[in-house]
């Protein structure tokens, strides 16, 4: 199995791309700790997976990601109940541009946070054993979004983030990548509000399901030659990479999208 006896902890994880993540994970063979704000539908998921797969393969801790102390709260119970974290997928996200300073801290500065607690719990200097973080952009991440500017800024700081840590990270053994889907088959897609001429271009674009999404995350949470990649996941190109200017093998062709 693919990830026999690692430790992934996923967060976000109750449904849509989270879910479909951890049932991968689970499926190859790793034991999962399921973060999400909604404690209701986390305890149903969770019980429902120990069912399908093993009680001791995975378990619940409710958190509210923009809490500090829930969220260093999560890695305790994690590594408490497994012993250790080795894969770690910021995947909590929202999208409420009337309330975009709560949209700001769940999806940007929750995932900057639960980088550093990765890093405090996981780094070869502090005792762990290395890893992975794999944290969950957007196409709204390399492109802009006119009807989601605050969206898309939230999602622009994941990229930048995630690049921009590669070489802070090389001591500690821990690589970070992230990933950016096209609009994806969710309850926040579901429940987003858009004009009729944007619902036409999400529909002209097509929608990923998040079980497609989640191959992405496998993929870079078991290809150890990447660090600092941006994949990219549409229903044009399937899974791909992303280069920006400087990368190996980059040009101006590659890079279109």
């Amino acid at each position: 199995m693919l990830l026999a006896g690692e430790v992934a902890l996923v967060t976000g994880a109750a449904r849509g791309i989270g879910l479909a993540t951890v049932r991968l994970m689970l499926q190859h063979g790793a034991k999962v700790g399921l973060a999400d704000i909604d404690e209701t539908v986390g305890v149903a998921t969770c019980s429902e997976l120990q069912k399908e797969f093993s009680r001791n393969a995975a378990t619940f801790i409710p958190t509210d990601v923009t809490d500090s102390m829930q969220l260093r709260r999560m890695f305790q119970t994690t590594i408490k109940e497994f012993g250790k974290v080795s894969i770690v997928c910021n995947n909590a996200g929202v999208a409420d541009e009337q309330n975009w300073k709560k949209m700001i801290a769940v999806n940007m500065v929750a995932m900057m946070e639960s980088t550093h607690l990765a890093v405090e719990f996981m780094s070869h200097t502090r005792g762990g054993e290395g890893g992975v973080v794999i944290n969950v952009s957007s196409m709204g991440g390399i492109l802009p979004m006119p009807f989601g500017p605050s969206y898309s800024a939230s999602k622009f700081g994941i990229v930048g983030f995630t690049r921009s840590m590669t070489e802070c990270l090389e001591r500690d053994g821990i690589r970070v990548n992230c990933v950016c889907p096209e609009f994806t088959d969710t309850a926040m897609l579901a429940t987003a509000s858009m004009t009729s001429e944007q619902l036409e271009m999400v529909q002209s674009v097509g929608i990923l399901q998040p079980e497609q999404v989640a191959e992405a995350i496998l993929q870079l949470a078991t290809d150890s030659s990447k660090a600092g990649a941006v994949m990219t996941v549409t229903m044009k190109r399937g899974i791909d990479f992303f280069l920006f200017p400087g990368d190996p093998g980059y040009s101006s062709k590659k890079s279109k999208l």
